[in-house]
């Protein structure tokens, strides 16, 4: 992992500190904030895409995995919504 940021103006430390908040996403069998993200779009019927980037074969078998876990748990959508909201 690099901590360079990817453009000017970049608040990569901030950033960063922001992700760690949503560790209340990693439980039960969600084990890592990506499979949150991608299961969070997937099942949002407004959105009709979601861009992934791939590093090694695991990650790509975790995100086909995702297509049939189902929505986020109602408990992390709470979290989630407050969280939002204290932004």
């Amino acid at each position: 992992r690099s901590s360079t940021p990817l453009s000017l103006g970049s608040e990569y430390a901030r950033d960063v500190e922001r992700a760690r908040g949503l560790g209340f996403l990693v439980r039960d069998d969600i084990h890592r904030t990506s499979q949150a993200a991608l299961r969070f779009a997937l099942m949002n019927p407004a959105a009709s895409t979601a861009l992934l980037g791939f590093s090694t074969p695991q990650q790509i078998d975790e995100a086909a995995a995702c297509a049939g876990a189902g929505p986020l748990p109602e408990r992390a959508l709470e979290q989630l919504h407050h969280l939002w909201e204290t932004l």
